[in-house]
């Protein structure tokens, strides 16, 4: 008894294993007392690979039919030669699948050995259409071109990471957030994380009819020469998209595309954090002709645009309004670095970014950032915008409109080094432009552009004031007088609102000084453009200084065909006396005119 005790005690030690219906379970080995079997789950965890089905699809979903619904499941495939399934996997509630992990990012046309995962069927290899669902560390190469997506995630809180993927055709979505019809609650709340996608053709990442969808820490570089894949698209639907840390490569048709096309709202409120889109061969970043007006909201930071092939643009916004881009770099593209046309785009920032080296195949007029098309509100502050340090660029302008635009600030930017000049903005009424601070080390002195009055001193009363266009094609200085874009209006201090003016006419080159007294009651004038030569009191034109006496005065002002040798009289009847200078000498004839 005293040999056996021990052991009883260690019996007796052991803890419990709960077991439920179809499970095999192995206990712990005790020498001379049981033997072993194999398991295919054991406290709710399954291996997928002792389960029965056609292919490792199937044996993933058998598995899953065992999980307890709302409770934490788990489906391990284990490591192994290359499971090869057509059968797509949907996973259960609260299901975490992983693998072990494998595989890097490339670009290489060959395809990676060591894929845990090859689906060979032309639907969805895996879909996360419910609650809280986790794949963890697999590996999943897409063999079939026709295959609509690898991963696709429709439900609520659902983590795809460190996955690598790879592989479809060019109509593929690699990874798909998306809201399928019928899902509960819908797709919210979905992340994609610390992941690599290789060797695509279509798209890599894509977003539609999602809340709160979340990518960080990606790695995507489309198959090497490819002309047809987008590394991330942000459509219809899409609403508080969140991206943060892609870097993408090989980018082939374009890096990143906003867009509304599968009819509905278009994507509000994203937010890109250090995106990459690198050597594209069209537009790196394309805000599509589809967004139209929507006021889509979103915002671009310290993010980078390179190398877009076949004359086209690191960014190229055709529609959206609402765009801010802070702390980008554009460079190398081989046409604009920033290209904004149609008519639908407006209230874009550019602010704080280095936008150089564009224009690499030197198309004419083609410029750090060009507009052509007259579009509702620009802001571009505080950049730097040339063609150095960066070698074989030929950006013609930092800014070059070709249309009229609503509403635009270039202040404070630095655009040194290109080729014709800083701005060309002759397009731009020039009431729309302020151009103020910017600076050039190639240009030396940059006019400063206003496109309206320049107030100094008080803002009630007795303020002088330079109008750089005050109406009617005058331009000018005035004190206490300023232009409103219809009337010219005096200020007052409640005992004085008098105003004078030196305003000169661009059309035809006379000016005047303009005085305009004080009246009772001391209330703001207000005086009609077409009424302010009433208050002229000195003209100077190119042949003619023309004196005035005070409003409502009237005076002689003559005109003589040669001027008098004797002294002239001026009568009522419109011509001039003739008289002697006592010599007999007439006065020669002429007219006068009264003047007010």
């Amino acid at each position: 008894m005293k040999r056996i005790l021990p052991i009883l005690l260690l019996i007796t030690c052991l803890p419990a294993l709960t077991q439920t219906a179809g499970q095999t379970i192995m206990q712990p080995v005790v020498a001379g007392l049981q033997s072993s079997t194999n398991v295919n789950s054991l406290n709710n965890t399954y291996n997928a690979a002792l389960f029965t089905g056609r292919d490792m699809g199937a044996q993933v979903n058998a598995a899953s039919a065992k999980c307890i619904t709302n409770t934490p499941c788990h489906v391990i495939i284990p490591p192994g030669s290359p499971y090869i399934f057509s059968t797509p996997i949907v996973m259960v509630g609260n299901e975490t699948l992983e693998c072990t992990n494998s595989s890097v990012i490339s670009n290489d046309p060959a395809a990676s050995a060591d894929n845990q995962l090859i689906y060979s069927g032309t639907e969805i290899a895996i879909t996360m259409n419910t609650n809280g669902n986790r794949v963890h560390g697999c590996s999943l190469r897409l063999s079939n071109t026709s295959a609509t997506a690898g991963v696709l995630m429709g439900g609520y809180s659902n983590w795809a990471y460190d996955m690598s993927l790879e592989g479809g055709g060019t109509a593929t979505k690699v990874v798909w957030i998306s809201n399928i019809p019928g899902s509960t609650p819908g797709a919210e709340d979905n992340h994609l994380a610390h992941s690599r996608i290789s060797r695509f053709v279509g798209k890599a990442i894509y977003l539609d009819h999602c809340n709160d969808c979340l990518v960080s820490d990606v790695t995507a570089y489309g198959l090497s020469g490819n002309t047809t894949s987008v590394t991330l698209t942000i459509d219809t639907g899409a609403g508080g998209a969140q991206i943060h840390h892609l870097t993408g490569g090989s980018s082939g048709l374009h890096g990143v595309v906003l867009q509304n096309t599968l009819g509905g709202t278009a994507p509000l409120y994203s937010f890109l954090d250090e995106v990459l889109s690198d050597i594209p061969s069209s537009d790196g970043w394309l805000f599509d002709r589809s967004l139209a007006t929507y006021p889509i909201s979103t915002t671009v930071l310290n993010s980078w645009s390179a190398g877009a092939g076949n004359g086209a643009a690191g960014i190229h916004i055709s529609g959206g309004r609402g765009i801010t881009f802070i702390g980008n770099k554009i460079r190398a593209n081989s046409g604009d670095g920033v290209l904004i046309d149609g008519t639908a785009a407006g209230g874009l920032i550019f602010t704080g970014n280095i936008i150089i080296g564009n224009n690499a195949a030197n198309i004419a007029g083609h410029s750090g950032i060009r507009v052509a098309g007259h579009i509702a509100g620009l802001t571009i502050t505080g950049n730097v915008i040339g063609n150095s340090p960066e070698a074989g660029g030929h950006q013609a302008y930092a800014f070059s409109a070709s249309t009229d635009i609503e509403n635009v600030l270039f202040n404070s930017n630095n655009c040194s080094n290109n080729v014709t000049s800083c701005k060309n903005t002759r397009a731009i009424t020039p009431y729309k432009l302020t151009a103020i601070g910017n600076s050039s080390q190639t240009e030396g002195y940059l006019p400063q552009v206003f496109p309206s009055q320049i107030e100094v001193g008080s803002q009630i009363a007795g303020s002088a004031v330079v109008m750089p266009y005050s109406g009617v094609g005058k331009t000018g200085f005035a004190g206490n007088l300023d232009f409103d874009g219809t009337n010219y209006n005096t200020r007052t201090d409640s005992a004085s609102n008098g105003a004078f003016g030196l305003l000169g006419d661009w059309n035809n080159g006379t000016s005047c000084i303009y005085a305009i007294p004080t009246n009772t009651p001391a209330s703001i004038q207000s005086i009609a453009a077409a009424s302010i030569s009433n208050y002229c009191v000195l003209q100077v034109s190119s042949t003619l200084v023309t004196s005035r006496k005070p409003l409502a005065t009237p005076y002689i002002e003559p005109t003589l065909t040669t001027a008098p040798s004797g002294s002239c009289s001026a009568y009522p009847n419109g011509t001039l006396a003739l008289s002697t200078d006592g010599h007999g000498t007439s006065c020669v004839s002429g007219t006068w005119t009264a003047r007010w």
